[in-house]
C-alpha cells in the first residue's frame, strides 16, 4: 500500500501533514482491531446479521422474471468506486484528522464540526479549482456537470483556475477519493477509472465540503448492521461509527438512498452476500442502499452547514417535501412530479400523472426515457397514487416492464416513495422484467418515480388501496 507520503510526492500534492507509510498503517492496523473487537465480538448481533441474510437469501428466491429468463446477480465482478487505500474507501486524511480518529474512534460526524468551524468550510469566496495537466479531457464535461449541480442547488460556488493557496486539484488518481472539508491549502479530488459518473464526482466533492459517509452516523444501529464477518480482512475501520458528542446530523433523516451512503455490499469478501443489514423495520431498504446522484436530503445537509438559507431575507415554508430555494428565495425547489411556488401543486405535465386508487386492482404504465438516450441526468416521469378513501394505505406491486436493466439503478429504473415526506428516497426497483413483492405505502400517499439516463424504462404496475 502506497503511503500518503508517497501519494503526496506522486501527485505533487501540497499536503504537509501526510504520514510515512509505517505510522499510517499501523494506524489504520489499530483502528481496525478497535472496530474489529467490538463488532466481532458481539455474540448478539452475529445472531441477528445471520437471521437476516438468511431472509434475504430467501427473499431472493421470491424473485420472478416476467419474460421466463433467468434472473442474473450482474454485481459480482464489480469491486465499486472505493479503494483499501484509504479511510472509508475514499477518504484521504490529514494527520490531525488521522491521529483523531485512531485516538478517539467515534469522533466523526455526518458533516464536519470541530474546533475550526467554520475555517474547515469552504465559505466567503468561490472554491477554486482546477485540473491537472494529466486529467483527462474526456472526463472534464462529467467534472463540471457535477460541480453545475452544486451550485445549481446550494449557495456554494466554484472558480475554475481561480487563485489562493487554499483551492482544489482534480488528478486522475488510483481510484475515486477526496480530502474531509477545506484544510487550508491545495487539496485533491481524484476522479480515477470508473470515478467519472457525475453521481460519483459529486460524492467526492460532497467529501470536500466536509461531509462523512451517512452509515458512519451515530445512529446508524438504529437502521442497520453490520456483517463484519463478510467484511474483506484488515478492512473492518471502514464500518467506524461517530460519537454523538461530535456530531451535527442538523436534523436530517437517516436516509438509505443518500449517495454518502454505501451500497449495501461494500467491502465484501463475497458480493452476493451484504455487508449492510437493514434493521427490522426497515427490510424493504435493503436493496435500495447508495444513489447514482445526490438527493434532497443530501442537498438540504450542505444547504444547511452551510447557512444558504440564512441569505434568503424571507423565510417560509414549502409543501410536498419541498424546501427553499437557496438560489431564488422567491420559491422553492420541489421532489420529482410537484410544483408551483411552494410545491403546493401535484404535476400532471408531460408524463406526470395522478391517479385515485379504489379496493379494486388498476393497472398503470409509464415510460421515461427513451431509445439512444444518454445523459448525466435522469428524465423522470412521476406517478401520483392517492387511496379513494383517506386515511387508507395503498398496495403496488411491479407487473411487467421493459428497457433498461442496471443492478444499481445508476443508469434507470423506479423509486417508490413509500414515506409521509415524497422528498425521502424510497424503494429503488431496477430491473424491469422482474416481478417483486408488493409494496405498501406508509400513509395515504406513493409516488412512483421513473427515471432514465441511458436509453429508456417501462413498468407495468397493479395498485389497490388497503
Amino acid at each position: 500500500m502506497k503511503s500518503l507520503l508517497l501519494l503526496s510526492s506522486l501527485l505533487g500534492l501540497a499536503i504537509s501533514d501526510s504520514l510515512p507509510m509505517d505510522e499510517f498503517q499501523a494506524k489504520m492496523k489499530e483502528l481496525n482491531d478497535q472496530i474489529s473487537s467490538s463488532l466481532i465480538s458481539n455474540t448478539d448481533e452475529k445472531a441477528f446479521v445471520d437471521e437476516k441474510i438468511s431472509e434475504i437469501e430467501a427473499n431472493k428466491t421470491k424473485v420472478e422474471s416476467t419474460d421466463g429468463s433467468p434472473i442474473v446477480d450482474d454485481d459480482a465482478g464489480y469491486t465499486g468506486p472505493y479503494a483499501k487505500e484509504f479511510y472509508e474507501g475514499d477518504i484521504l486524511l490529514t494527520k490531525e484528522q488521522l491521529s483523531s480518529i485512531v485516538s478517539n474512534p467515534h469522533s466523526k460526524r455526518q458533516a464536519q464540526w470541530t474546533f475550526n468551524y467554520p475555517n474547515n468550510i469552504w465559505k466567503g469566496a468561490p472554491i477554486s479549482y482546477y485540473f491537472d495537466r494529466n486529467f483527462p479531457s474526456n472526463k472534464i464535461p462529467s467534472v463540471r456537470a457535477a460541480i453545475k449541480f452544486w451550485e445549481s442547488h446550494t449557495c456554494v460556488r466554484f472558480q475554475e483556475n481561480g487563485g489562493g493557496r487554499a483551492r482544489v486539484r482534480f488528478i486522475n488518481g488510483n481510484g475515486c477519493y477526496a480530502m474531509i472539508g477545506k484544510t487550508g491549502g491545495e487539496q485533491v479530488i481524484s476522479i480515477g477509472y470508473g470515478c467519472d459518473w457525475i453521481g460519483t464526482i459529486a460524492h467526492e466533492i460532497e467529501h470536500t465540503l466536509g461531509v462523512w459517509h451517512t452509515q458512519a452516523r451515530y445512529d446508524r444501529g438504529n437502521y442497520v448492521s453490520i456483517n463484519a464477518w463478510n467484511v474483506l480482512p484488515n478492512q473492518l475501520y471502514n464500518f467506524n461509527t461517530q460519537a454523538q458528542s461530535y456530531t451535527n446530523l442538523f436534523g436530517i433523516p437517516y436516509e438509505f438512498g443518500s449517495v454518502m451512503h454505501y451500497a449495501e455490499n461494500d467491502f465484501a469478501r463475497d458480493r452476493s452476500r451484504s455487508t449492510i443489514v437493514a434493521k427490522n423495520g426497515y427490510e424493504r431498504f435493503q436493496h435500495s442502499m447508495s444513489n447514482y446522484l445526490p438527493t434532497f436530503y443530501d442537498i438540504k445537509l450542505i444547504n444547511t452547514y452551510y447557512k444558504c438559507y440564512d441569505a434568503c431575507p424571507r423565510k417560509f415554508n414549502c409543501q410536498n417535501g419541498g424546501m427553499q430555494d437557496v438560489n431564488n428565495c422567491n420559491r422553492c425547489k420541489c421532489p420529482p412530479g410537484f410544483s408551483g411556488t411552494y410545491c403546493e401543486s401535484i404535476s400532471t405535465s408531460g408524463c406526470d400523472r395522478y391517479y385515485t386508487i379504489g379496493s379494486t386492482p388498476v393497472t398503470i404504465s409509464a415510460t421515461a426515457g427513451s431509445n439512444g438516450l444518454y445523459n448525466i441526468n435522469y428524465n423522470e416521469c412521476a406517478l401520483h397514487l392517492k387511496p379513494a378513501t383517506k386515511g387508507r394505505r395503498l398496495e403496488v406491486t411491479v407487473t411487467t416492464g421493459a428497457g433498461m436493466s442496471s443492478w444499481n439503478c445508476y443508469g434507470a429504473g423506479v423509486d417508490v416513495r413509500v414515506h409521509s415526506d415524497p422528498a425521502m428516497s424510497g424503494i429503488r426497483i431496477c430491473r424491469p422484467n422482474t416481478r417483486f413483492p408488493a409494496i405498501y405505502s406508509d400513509t395515504d400517499r406513493m409516488v412512483l418515480n421513473l427515471f432514465s439516463r441511458i436509453n429508456y424504462v417501462s413498468f407495468t404496475f397493479s395498485a389497490r388501496m388497503i
